[in-house]
């Protein structure tokens, strides 16, 4: 099953012919800026600056985090209900 990401526009992550559910706008500019650095690892500082733009909340490393965690479960839960 292929994934495709999208992020002209809005961003948008589609596997197979289902788009995949990615929250609000925090958790898709995550996934933004994950996808421009392919195969590069984006500190967590950075995420955060890129995410919150002044004052990010004191949670704000622990909600990346879950952030990251939700989109892969989405994703992965896309591709295994697709496959069976």
């Amino acid at each position: 099953m292929s994934v495709r990401a999208l992020v002209l526009g809005p961003i948008e992550v589609w596997v197979g012919d289902k788009q995949v559910s990615l929250g609000g706008p925090k958790p898709r500019t995550l996934l933004a800026a994950l996808l421009l650095q392919p195969r590069q690892v984006v500190p967590v500082e950075r995420l955060i600056d890129l995410i919150w733009d002044e004052s990010p909340p004191q949670t704000a490393g622990a909600l990346v985090h879950t952030y990251v965690s939700s989109l892969r479960r989405a994703v992965r839960g896309r591709r295994t209900s697709s496959t069976g």
